[in-house]
């Protein structure tokens, strides 16, 4: 019979690669799942597909929820497909820029006004990601502004409805370590340890003793090998036989149990 293949049409390749990028999405493999919409939307045409738009629209959440940026477009992306994309995208290009201002009320508002064409596009459940990813750029950011913060003021500045929120999501970001900060449950305020660690507990203390426990040990069996090795009746031999020839220029460094003189003499032997 005839060959299936040959019914093959281009937008099957870009269908291809637009539904890879949904199954990586929804395994959350975001850098795999950018990089097969950026195939579907960069491939060459004379026309604009609807599926390198939707590819598009699904290109612009998934790199906010992964990078926290804006996508880019491959520079050998048809002109063409590359204006009619954005152009088609408004309201993707809309929750970007409330995105990229850290405007987390502007982006729960602009959401909510375009929540029937996200929900028609299949896409409501992205765009909530990349509301809860903004939080998480904006905490992280705190963490190189402030040492100590109450978890009332982190709720205001990340824009999540509660203290309690807010604390639900830092420990989310501690167990995932996304931040390093403790978190003091009487006073409710949150120590942001900026990745500096307490030399001074005693759990770091027993970590050092262990670690130079081990480095030791190390030396000790480094050095131990050194010795084997120098006292070695082979190493032994080889080293007259170079010294006999002047090809060898020694160490005056010798461990203990050989006499640099045996080595050293080039009428030994």
């Amino acid at each position: 019979g005839p060959n299936p293949y040959h019914r093959l049409q281009p937008v099957d390749f870009l269908r291809f690669f637009y539904y890879a990028g949904m199954i990586c999405t929804g395994m959350k493999l975001f850098s795999r799942a950018i990089e097969y919409f950026r195939v579907a939307i960069s491939m060459p045409a004379d026309a604009v597909s609807s599926v390198a738009v939707a590819s598009y629209k699904k290109l612009m959440l998934v790199s906010l929820i992964s990078t926290g940026k804006g996508p880019t477009l491959p520079s050998y992306t048809p002109g063409l497909v590359s204006r009619a994309v954005k152009s088609r995208s408004e309201p993707y290009v809309a929750i970007q820029a409330k995105f990229l201002e850290g405007d987390f009320a502007g982006l729960a508002s602009t959401v909510e006004e375009h929540a029937a064409a996200l929900e028609a596009d299949k896409n409501l459940g992205l765009a909530k990601q990349a509301l809860d990813a903004l939080k998480r750029d904006k905490l992280r950011k705190l963490t190189t502004c402030y040492v100590t913060l109450s978890l009332s003021s982190i709720a205001d500045q990340i824009g999540t409805s509660s203290p309690a929120e807010a604390e639900s999501l830092l420990l989310a970001m501690i167990e995932a370590d996304a931040i390093d900060a403790t978190i003091d449950q009487e006073s409710g305020m949150v120590r942001f340890l900026d990745g500096v660690t307490d030399f001074g507990s005693i759990d770091m203390t027993r970590r050092l003793e262990s670690e130079m426990r081990a480095i030791t040990s190390l030396a000790q069996r480094v050095e131990q090998l050194d010795v084997e090795l120098s006292t070695h009746p082979d190493f032994v031999s080889k080293m007259k036989s170079s010294a006999r020839l002047g090809g060898a220029e020694l160490a005056t460094d010798f461990p203990e149990g050989i006499d640099p003189e045996i080595l050293s003499d080039p009428m030994m032997g």
